[in-house]
């Protein structure tokens, strides 16, 4: 049986999220990129929200199917069974609740392709330390990965994860890194790069340790500007008023406007203490920033120091000193940002990114039905 060209993929939204909420998070137009292209190839796309709402219009081959709240879906595949036998692949967005929809392939006899830009059992393992609760929540995701026709996670780091943790096999994990659409994510010439500034991106969140950036700043002498909304706007401009740091928060950017970002500034810095694959980072890379990088998990994988970028360790002091390093040194900045550009390029360009999601695509589909290539 051969991989049908007008595939119809039924793509499982984390429970609670809707199209609406990308949106409002200004990253629509990006994270529909697979599917478009999905489309482009003859086939179809779903989107199932898990929650009530305004539906957006999407463009010509996609739709979206809604059911109430997750706990509904039995009785909602029971309502719509015609819809159900129209797919022909289930794939989830995240990992989050995963569970939920492998037993929704497995009772409709689907295969189901568990898609994660993260994992989140590691990420609030991490966060938070090995509670009861985030311990009987990873036994439930690990079933999710186990019983996959194929994962897909963004990293080789969270790959030997997820085989080590949740006991799933290597040769049912494939790696697929996040995108960056290189022909927009480029050097912005003719917008004016304060030299006196830094800038990051990220979600206001304790993880993401923006208050290690704001004392280093202080220590550098520099302003800083930070592109994200979260539960930590507060504390950080108590703790950029307390140090005398011009710091802006300019909320959340619309992922087509952040080129223009990016060229704001001459030094990009990223001082989380883990991440998963991070688009910031990437897409600053692209864009052709000399980029400081705290040496963490997600991070140190991407940085070669000295070659592509600045790694050091997460103390306020070493930061600073590399922002300085770069401040003052117009040639360093200039080499980094080439190789970090090429470096992008050469991995992570959304052609060569989506071909590989396409290529997983088919092989789950081949191998639930058994067909060869």
């Amino acid at each position: 049986m051969p991989v049908p060209s007008s595939l119809h993929l039924l793509c499982a939204l984390t429970p609670g999220m809707r199209l609406m909420d990308w949106q409002k998070m200004k990253f629509l137009k990006r994270e529909l990129q697979p599917y478009r292209y999905h489309v482009i190839r003859g086939g179809k796309v779903t989107f199932l929200e898990c929650r009530p709402g305004q539906t957006l219009n999407l463009f010509s081959g996609m739709g979206v199917q809604k059911v109430p709240h997750w706990r509904l879906l039995p009785l909602w595949e029971y309502i719509h069974p015609f819809f159900m036998r129209t797919v022909d692949l289930i794939k989830t967005n995240q990992s989050y609740r995963a569970d939920i929809f492998v037993r929704m392939a497995r009772r409709w006899h689907k295969p189901i392709l568990l898609r994660c830009g993260m994992v989140y059992g590691e990420r609030v393992e991490s966060e938070f330390g090995l509670t009861p609760e985030i311990d009987n929540y990873q036994k439930k995701e690990a079933w999710a990965f186990r019983n996959s026709t194929l994962c897909v996670v963004p990293t080789q780091e969270l790959a030997e994860w997820v085989v080590n943790r949740y006991q799933t096999r290597a040769e049912n994990i494939r790696i697929v890194p996040n995108f960056v659409d290189t022909s927009l994510f480029i050097s912005r010439v003719g917008v004016a790069s304060q030299s006196g500034t830094v800038i990051s991106v990220g979600r206001l969140h304790a993880i993401k340790r923006f208050d290690l950036l704001i004392k280093a700043c202080q220590i550098a002498g520099v302003s800083v500007r930070i592109a994200g909304e979260g539960p930590e706007m507060v504390n950080l401009l108590n703790l950029a008023r307390e140090l005398r740091v011009p710091l802006e928060l300019v909320g959340q950017i619309d992922n087509q406007k952040l080129p223009e970002y990016y060229a704001s500034a001459q030094v990009f810095v990223i001082c989380s203490l883990r991440e998963g694959h991070p688009k910031a980072l990437i897409e600053a890379m692209s864009c052709g920033r000399a980029c400081v990088c705290v040496d963490a998990p997600g991070i140190r994988n991407l940085v070669k120091d000295g070659i592509n970028g600045l790694l050091v360790e997460p103390d306020p002091k070493a930061i600073a000193a590399a922002i300085c390093l770069l401040r003052d040194n117009q040639d360093l900045r200039q080499k980094l940002g080439e190789h970090a550009r090429e470096y992008v390029k050469n991995n992570f360009d959304i052609h060569h990114v989506l071909e590989m999601d396409a290529d997983v695509i088919d092989e789950v589909y081949r191998i639930y039905h058994g067909c060869s290539e």
